[in-house]
């Protein structure tokens, strides 16, 4: 096949982020459907071949056909497709196997499914994030399989292939590093309004070391890139931190409490972490989530 005609069932940020990235790669995308026409008429009115559809059994017309709706949307919208043999069918879920492509299969398509291992909070804006990532790929057979790693080297990306089994823990790698990231941040700002500031300040102020804990990470990986008081055996400052937690933001102790517990394992690996301060450490942060729990 030369270089296949592309279709969307799904106008939100990835869909917007792939139609984009792909166009700019040199793609053609002919037709976008959403359940709000309106959104599929935002998308395709920028691209220069694609029209917004009317009907779902409209994006059969393309060669390959991504389905960018919510997981738990993916089944019922591939059911309501009259799929023709010969096309291509990829969901771009990270947690889903081609299982819920299974009424696609059945009319004779080839299915696969590909994630990029990224976020995206605003689709035609985020199209060089596409570039230098992993692409969690599955596919049926090998003609798809070619057609997609021909996709994901025309985005800039690199082909990562995960069995369907493997998918689950996959993606809950992918919400930790990312989703639970944020949350984190979310926990670690607050904290400044303890003080008297905001938590945007205390967000922007805190950034910058995440960036640079980042960029130890890629210089120099796990578990050399462990810092902070932990890694130290600094019993006492571990103390003060749940000592001022418990009087301010008790709430927090439970994240605090968890987090400290990987990073005792993890520091115990780098060596920096004497056996006994790290026994003291868990004492404490035991009676802390003690304490958390009777209250």
């Amino acid at each position: 096949m030369t270089q296949p005609t592309l279709a969307f069932i799904g106008a939100g940020t990835l869909g917007t982020a792939l139609a984009y990235g792909a166009t700019a790669a040199g793609y053609t995308v002919t037709t976008i459907f959403s359940r709000d026409f309106e959104d599929a008429k935002r998308l395709a009115d920028p691209l220069p071949k694609a029209t917004a559809a009317s009907s779902i059994h409209e994006v059969v017309s393309a060669d390959l056909i991504f389905l960018t709706v919510p997981d738990d949307e993916i089944m019922a919208a591939c059911k309501s497709v009259h799929w023709r043999s010969g096309s291509y069918v990829v969901h771009c879920s990270g947690a889903l196997s081609l299982e819920a492509l299974e009424s696609a299969a059945a009319r004779g398509a080839k299915t696969g499914s590909l994630h990029p291992l990224q976020t995206f909070a605003r689709g035609e804006q985020q199209v060089a994030r596409l570039a230098d990532i992993a692409y969690a790929i599955e596919a049926s057979d090998g003609s798809i399989r070619r057609i997609m790693e021909e996709f994901v080297r025309d985005l800039g990306g690199r082909s990562q292939w995960i069995r369907g089994a493997d998918k689950p823990l996959y993606h809950a790698s992918a919400a930790m590093a990312s989703n639970y990231l944020v949350a984190l941040l979310g926990d670690a700002s607050k904290l400044w309004e303890t003080f008297g500031l905001t938590r945007e300040q205390g967000m922007h102020s805190l950034l910058p070391l995440v960036k640079g804990t980042l960029d130890n990470l890629q210089g120099i990986g796990f578990p050399d890139a462990l810092t902070g008081p932990i890694a130290r055996g600094d019993v006492e400052t571990v103390e003060i931190h749940l000592r001022a937690l418990k009087d301010s933001q008790p709430d927090i102790i439970p994240s605090y409490v968890a987090m400290g517990k990987r990073t005792i394992a993890m520091a115990l690996e780098k060596g920096t972490l004497a056996v006994e301060s790290a026994e003291a450490i868990v004492q404490l942060l035991d009676a802390a989530e003690g304490r958390e729990t009777a209250s």
